[in-house]
């Protein structure tokens, strides 16, 4: 539908919209984004059922959809081009970001799961140690060492939350590629989903 009504605008003979009424147009802009955010969460239903539960920030939301989006948008583009690298760097900044923020929120949900001294720091400032948290998890064997949430764990915060990893990568002989962040929005999911079920009772 999104692509019918893209294909509308840019091909009718007619002027979509008249002038002295240029507002028509915002609201157009803002129908078709409207529309490419429904058929995300359509595609990705069970994970985004997670954020009507209260226990995320909507802010939370808004950030996997832009992942989502700014992974959509490189589909067709060649792997090496200089702008899907830097758009590749940029979903696993906001992977990274919300990794700490699944921390933060199950934190909130109970301090057993995660310590608070694991999520602020001594200045009572936002500050998650991701490894410290890794370990925690395990030794109160809430996740099972070496397995599918502890692996996925590790990957995500191995290529994107270690301090300095845009410019490691970036001397890399191998550069990660459009498939590479599709990999680790898939173990994100996988992450999202287990916290989910952790603080729903359904893990």
């Amino acid at each position: 539908e999104t692509k019918k009504l893209i294909h509308y605008v840019k091909f009718r003979k007619t002027n979509l919209i008249e002038k002295g009424k240029e507002d028509d147009l915002d609201r157009l802009k803002k129908t078709i984004n409207s529309i490419d955010d429904i058929n995300i969460k359509c595609e990705y239903r069970e994970v985004f059922q997670i954020f009507s539960r209260g226990y995320f920030d909507v802010e939370d939301e808004r950030n996997l959809m832009y992942i989502l989006k700014r992974l959509k948008a490189i589909e067709l583009k060649k792997t090496k081009d200089t702008e899907v690298v830097g758009t590749i760097m940029d979903i696993l900044v906001k992977i990274r970001i919300m990794l700490e923020r699944i921390f933060i929120v199950l934190n909130r949900y109970d301090e057993n799961v995660i310590p608070v001294k694991f999520v602020v720091n001594q200045y009572d400032q936002a500050e998650v140690q991701c490894r410290a948290n890794f370990r925690y998890l395990v030794d109160r064997e809430i996740i099972d060492k070496d397995l599918v949430i502890d692996k996925f764990n590790l990957l995500i915060y191995s290529l994107a939350c270690n301090e300095g990893a845009h410019a490691k990568m970036v001397r890399s002989k191998y550069l990660p590629t459009r498939f590479t962040a599709q990999a680790f929005v898939l173990m994100l999911f996988d992450v999202l989903l287990w916290a989910d079920g952790l603080m729903t009772g359904n893990d």
